[in-house]
């Protein structure tokens, strides 16, 4: 009797072992479908619509009637027209899912709104280059990526500034000086 009860474990960690396995195939073939969706994503055409002279954007934002959806989760925003003046703030607040980054996205174009517009400054979105657009632009995700490096590099990653005068000057404008100049 007590040899039989022994034989139970011993018979379960091969199952043990299987479910660990198909765990671990699951979770590579997710991984598997998020990258081939990746490289199947067409690159926006950068080449196409008006330079944007960051030095000349006021910053007056426009959403006129703007209608967006993504795929399989229904409409997000419905008839959306937000007037936002040059020079104020705005804050967007809601729950989750109310489409408070959908607008910071439909904003850099990183989708393009089901019919509506979008304008900066009185020029539609969809009429200037993107790379510049995005240039004039901060914007700071939910997702936090950190580089590994510098509080330097961080900032640096992706705008070209090398120069340690102007990388201090982002960091002021940021409001992020004094908690660097903390920092060990």
């Amino acid at each position: 009797r007590v040899a039989s009860l022994r034989y139970v474990p011993w018979s379960l960690w091969p199952l043990t072992g299987l479910a660990q396995t198909v765990d671990l195939y699951q979770r590579a073939m997710a991984s598997a479908a998020r990258v081939l969706d990746l490289l199947d994503t067409k690159a926006m055409d950068d080449h196409e619509g008006l330079p944007l002279d960051r030095a000349h954007v006021a910053g007056h934002l426009e959403f006129r009637n703007v209608v967006f959806g993504y795929e399989g989760r229904g409409t997000v925003l419905d008839g959306l027209s937000i007037d936002i003046p040059a020079g104020s703030s705005a804050a967007f607040i809601g729950t989750t899912g109310s489409g408070k980054s959908t607008l910071a996205k439909l904003l850099l174009r990183f989708y393009e709104p089901a019919s509506g517009e979008i304008a900066l400054d009185g020029q539609r979105l969809d009429r200037i280059r993107t790379s510049d657009l995005r240039r004039a632009i901060a914007f700071v995700s939910q997702d936090v990526f950190l580089i590994d490096g510098s509080v330097a590099d961080n900032i640096a990653y992706g705008s070209g500034i090398g120069d340690r005068a102007r990388l201090r000057e982002a960091a002021r404008l940021a409001e992020a000086e004094e908690f660097i100049d903390a920092l060990p």
